[in-house]
């Protein structure tokens, strides 16, 4: 009797131990499916991965064929702002700041619902000083982008302004600042961009230069 009841005992633990292993081998598998889940996403060849505050893009035919070899496309979504004002409609236009971390390079991208209908570059880490966009912002007529630059005695700031007309985003304004530090000195001009120039790749590139 007792080596009959030892025996159901040894089964018991057999059964929980084979248990718990599955359950883990189960576990690693939904953190994988995890990392390639799309979330609110209309493209069928990319997923979204939303982790400490940014919105990491992948190749979904990458990740499925290798799930846990590394990532071919990273890219951080620093910010989005959705544009709310009348004179949009019913379209839902929405403004990007992206990183790229395989080129280092970075960009601003205007979305008309999930398609890209124009696009800024910016300067790579290490072509200016300490460049950082601070900002961007809805107007009453479009959105501004704040950037600033430099280091040690010169600074430099610029807002672009961009207004929406018939259906395409323009530069019509640019405001630029200069401090130089060792003297306590700020320069500010103001520079209307006439005839107002539609957004390509250097529209924002154009206007970084020390004075």
């Amino acid at each position: 009797m007792d080596n009959h009841i030892v025996t159901i005992y040894m089964r018991v633990l057999l059964v929980v131990l084979f248990c718990s292993v599955f359950m883990s081998c189960n576990w690693t598998t939904k953190e994988q499916e995890f990392n390639i889940s799309s979330y609110n996403n209309k493209s069928k060849d990319t997923a979204i991965q939303y982790q400490n505050g940014y919105v990491n893009l992948f190749s979904t035919s990458a990740t499925k064929k290798s799930i846990n070899k590394e990532i071919i496309t990273h890219i951080d979504t620093v910010s989005i702002l959705v544009l709310i004002n009348s004179q949009y409609g019913n379209s839902q236009y929405s403004i990007q700041k992206l990183n790229y971390y395989q080129t280092g390079a970075k960009s601003i991208e205007i979305l008309l619902e999930d398609r890209q209908v124009a696009y800024l570059s910016l300067p790579r880490l290490g072509d200016v000083k300490n460049f950082s966009v601070n900002n961007i912002l809805e107007t009453h007529s479009g959105f501004k982008v704040k950037a600033n630059w430099g280091g040690g005695n010169y600074f430099y700031s610029r807002d672009f302004f961009f207004d929406f007309t018939e259906g395409r985003f323009y530069l019509t304004k640019v405001v630029n600042r200069f401090y130089n530090h060792s003297e306590d000195k700020e320069i500010e001009t103001i520079v209307d961009v006439i005839p107002a120039r539609i957004i390509d790749t250097n529209t924002i590139m154009d206007h970084i230069r020390n004075e």
